[in-house]
């Protein structure tokens, strides 16, 4: 991969894995929720 390719891809993986780790704890924080509210 060229450096300059890497950089951006870099860049792009520290917007994206935050939306990923949201996307995977979403459903616990609703579970959870549901179950402060029930």
């Amino acid at each position: 991969m060229a450096p300059k390719t890497r950089v951006k891809y870099d860049k792009l993986r520290e917007v994206v894995r935050p939306i990923d780790e949201d996307r995977i704890f979403t459903p616990d924080i609703e579970g959870i929720a549901r179950y402060l509210l029930g």
